[in-house]
């Protein structure tokens, strides 16, 4: 008989073999986790609760997800998916990667300081204190996941000769910080409202003419 390990305060059921699981079913139970873990944050939403705000059993729930950290695994992995198209979408012919990269750096920018995100960052950042794998969940579904796609941007102009490339995840975390600045800091703080469209198209756009100049194939010589 297969055992039953607790994992986060929860019971994870064994993996049954079986029909394929049920797209409608899941969407909903992501539909739900992600309403109750913004809602009242991550440990005080059970599986239980989980489970009836979806409209299906407890054992539907733990037969998708197995248990609530890979539940919330997905449910980050949605939250990114749209602005995951962007990082993997072929680069149009004639594309410039200054043009590529304003186009991902708009859409991160856009995501990263949405309302909804900012108000979750303040939950995660109490619950990763408790559950240090919480956090590291996040990160690998969330913007380490991105920063490694942007990496790949990177990588591919600099084959193309279009950007020198050295470390490309290093870099890709300074065009990330190039984009933010304090902005992050100053939304979790409250110091500041979400920005528009206008304020996030020029920061992306700053941002990437900083890059490309300071990484410009011409400097080889000198760096």
């Amino acid at each position: 008989m297969a055992s039953i390990t607790p994992v986060y305060g929860e019971t994870r059921m064994p993996a049954r073999a079986g029909r394929p699981r049920d797209s409608a079913k899941r969407d909903a139970i992501l539909d739900a986790a992600h309403a109750l873990f913004f809602a009242r944050g991550i440990e005080a939403s059970t599986m239980e609760d989980i489970a009836a705000a979806a409209g299906v059993s407890k054992v539907t729930v733990y037969g998708h997800f197995g248990d609530k950290l890979t539940l919330f695994e997905a449910c980050v992995r949605r939250a990114v998916a749209g602005m995951e198209l962007e990082l993997v979408q072929p680069r149009p012919r004639g594309e410039t990667l200054g043009d590529r990269l304003r186009t991902i750096g708009a859409a991160m920018l856009r995501f990263l300081t949405s309302e909804q995100l900012v108000a979750f960052d303040r939950i995660l950042a109490v619950e990763a204190a408790r559950h240090p794998e919480l956090a590291e969940r996040f990160f690998q579904a969330g913007p380490y996941n991105c920063r490694d796609r942007i990496a790949e941007v990177i990588r591919a102009g600099g084959a193309a000769g279009e950007v020198l490339v050295d470390d490309p995840i290093r870099q890709a975390e300074e065009l990330i910080g190039l984009w933010q600045g304090m902005l992050h800091k100053e939304l979790a703080m409250g110091r500041a409202a979400s920005p528009a469209a206008a304020e996030i198209d020029a920061r992306v756009r700053r941002g990437v003419g900083v890059f490309l100049r300071a990484y410009a194939p011409e400097k080889e010589e000198g760096r």
